[in-house]
Order: structure tokens, then C-alpha cells, then sequence
């Protein structure tokens, strides 16, 4: 029977899907978490849209910083002129000799992945320091996480040792300006006891304080702690009702795992939280609608058996359709379900279940790329 109409036997497989989960979450932590996107750089591009690139360049020329990392960062995106990250790296380099912050990044951050320069750790490392000693938080959350990896995590051209004594020191200072995933790393590095003294209760703070501003893997990390009883190996006092609170908060993010929680947990109505079918429903279909897989899965066997609770009449097409779906993503569960349901299914049922898979893995990309 489906995990979600054979509600009598729920408990154990209940335990078995919540572990799994577990697990995608990467054992609850922070542990390693690096930024290897543009996605800062991306945020200075904000400021260089409808800037005129010819103004800039003859400031730019004339030695203004500000101009050079502007004219930089329209020729890293392509704003206004032809893409160019040789080129950009020119006019950043320019800028950050000059000691501007925010080009001291964008130069580390090139020079971390090879873009427009060659892939150069050491060379990363300097750039990142001097603008993580003028403040720049960024720089200082990314220089602490290259001295907990050693690297970084892609760097094959050198940078620093690990050094947890240093990495606590960078990720501190970017922790204490309010950056939100130092903030739940330097939680991670007490939790582990990596270069400070193994400390839960200060762990729980910093993670706590990344939640409170909105941090959605730090507000999964209290959910699951709280509804485990358990913070990184250490005990804590279980309280469903605020697990339930944190994870909704990261599901209204968008954190699939935290949707899928929040369905499991109002389909077991276990640990005093009561069984909501309606509420079951609305996070099982958002975690879905995200491409996990294990809820692919329970909507399949909802649809393959019928469910009364939540009207939901038998549809072998959208069961097997489900299935399809995770299936591909490595589920041998659903691959057998899928396998199974054929026997019941004629070829044209087979064929429209296809098209509607097909649908449905077009309607999830274009909802991931939004």
C-alpha cells in the first residue's frame, strides 16, 4: 500500500522517509557550505544597468576606481557591452590595485575559477584578503570557508591550508556584520568543535541568529533539530511545535525539504502535531512541484490507490506519470510501482502518462529557472 493511504503502518516507514531526508539535507550542517557562484557579483550588476560604458571609460581612465570596477563589472555581464571577462578582469584589476573592496572580490573571485584569468588560488586568496580587511563581508565569509576547505571547493591551482583557527576568525567577522550563512557555519564550526572549543548551546545561537533574518537552511536545521531531539550529535530538548514553526518558515522559502518534512509531519499527526490532510496536500504537492523525488513518489501512490480524504479519485495516468518522473531521479521504488502499474495499464493510458511526465518535467525546469 501507498505511504500515504495505509495510514495504519505509517510509523515505521514514516521514520525511514524522515532519515532519508535527513540525509539530502547533508547531515543537517553547514559543514563546507561555499558560494562558487556569481551570485554577489551578480548583485553589484544592479548597480552598472543603463550606466553609459563611454563615461565610464573615460573615468575609468582618468584612474576613478569606482568607474574601473563599474566598467569591470558591465564587460563580466555583458551590460551594456559585449561579454568579456578578459576585460573585465583588466579594469578590475585596475580599480582593486587603486585598494577598492568590492573589485579586491570580484578579482579574487576570477581568479578562484579561471574566469578571464588563470585559475590561480594563491592569487584568490590575496585579492579575497585585502578586501576582507577593509570589511568587506563577503570576502571575509569567503576566505574563512577557503581555510576550513583548504581551497576553493574547485580550486585546483593551490590556496591556503586548512586552518580552522583562522577560518573561525574570518567567518566571525563576517558573522558578527549579520552575514546569515557565516553565521550558520560559525554555528556548524562550534557544533563540530573546529577551531574553538566544542560548544552546543553556542552553536545553537548562531544558527538561531541566521534563522531569526531569514536564513531558510538555517531555519531547516533548528526544524530538524527540534523535531529530533538531536543538534549535530548532542541532545536537545524535542518540541514538534517548534520544528513545525522553523520549517514552515523555510518551506515558505521554498526549501523543498522542508515542505516534504512539513507533509510527513501532518500526515503522521505524531508528536502532539494533529493530522491535517489539507496541509499534507498543499506541501506535498510544493515539495513536488521542486523535483524531489521522494514526494514524486508518495503523490504517485496517492494517485495510483485514490484517497478519500482529499477527494482524490484513482488516475493510473498520473500515477504512472509520477513515477516516471522519480524514477529518473535514481528511485528504485518508484521504478518498481512503475513497472507494476503498467500490467494495469493499456498502451494508450501508457502513452498519455508519458506526454503528461513530459509536462510535467517542462512545468518543473521553468518553475526552477524562475
Amino acid at each position: 500500500m501507498g505511504i500515504v493511504t495505509n495510514r495504519s503502518s505509517r510509523s515505521g516507514e514514516l521514520a525511514l522517509l524522515l532519515a532519508a531526508l535527513v540525509f539530502l539535507t547533508g547531515s543537517q550542517s553547514q559543514s563546507c557550505r561555499v558560494d562558487t557562484s556569481d551570485e554577489y557579483i551578480e548583485q553589484l550588476r544592479e548597480s552598472v544597468v543603463n550606466l553609459d560604458p563611454e563615461q565610464l571609460r573615460q573615468a575609468a581612465g582618468q584612474g576613478d576606481a569606482s568607474s574601473q570596477t563599474s566598467l569591470g563589472l558591465m564587460y563580466f555581464h555583458g551590460e551594456g557591452v559585449e561579454e568579456d571577462k578578459v576585460e573585465a578582469a583588466t579594469w578590475f584589476r585596475e580599480s582593486a590595485e587603486r585598494g577598492h573592496a568590492e573589485a579586491q572580490y570580484a578579482l579574487g573571485h576570477m581568479y578562484a575559477y579561471g574566469k578571464g584569468v588563470p585559475e590561480d588560488g594563491w592569487e584568490a586568496t590575496k585579492w579575497f584578503r585585502l578586501a576582507a580587511e577593509q570589511g568587506n563581508v563577503k570576502a571575509q565569509f569567503r576566505l574563512g570557508t577557503a581555510y576550513r576547505l583548504g581551497g576553493f571547493g574547485g580550486s585546483s591551482a593551490g590556496g591556503p591550508p586548512k586552518d580552522p583557527v583562522e577560518a573561525v576568525r574570518w567567518v566571525r567577522m563576517a558573522a558578527e556584520q549579520g552575514n546569515t550563512d557565516a553565521q550558520s557555519t560559525l554555528g556548524d564550526l562550534y557544533a563540530k568543535g573546529e577551531g574553538v572549543p566544542q560548544d552546543t548551546e553556542e552553536a545553537v545561537r548562531w544558527v538561531q541568529m541566521a534563522a531569526e533574518q531569514g536564513n531558510a537552511d538555517a531555519q531547516l536545521w533548528l526544524g530538524l533539530s527540534y523535531f529530533e531531539g538531536e543538534f549535530e550529535g548532542e541532545e536537545v530538548a524535542k518540541d514538534p511545535s517548534e520544528a513545525v514553526r522553523w520549517l514552515r518558515m523555510a518551506a515558505e522559502q521554498g526549501d523543498a525539504i522542508a515542505q516534504a518534512f512539513l507533509f510527513y509531519i501532518y500526515i503522521d499527526g505524531s508528536q502532539g502535531i494533529a493530522q491535517d490532510y489539507s496541509e499534507a496536500l498543499k506541501w506535498l504537492l510544493l515539495a513536488t512541484d521542486q523535483d524531489l523525488a521522494e514526494t514524486q513518489l508518495s503523490l504517485g501512490q496517492t494517485y495510483e490507490e485514490g484517497d478519500n480524504e482529499w477527494e482524490i479519485q484513482k488516475d493510473y495516468v498520473k500515477a504512472y506519470a509520477w513515477y516516471i518522473l522519480a524514477a529518473a531521479q535514481g528511485s528504485g521504488e518508484a521504478s518498481e510501482l512503475k513497472d507494476s502499474l503498467r500490467e494495469k495499464m493499456t498502451a494508450e493510458q501508457v502513452g498519455e502518462a508519458q506526454d503528461l511526465a513530459a509536462e510535467l518535467r517542462e512545468h518543473i525546469e521553468s518553475s526552477k529557472s524562475e
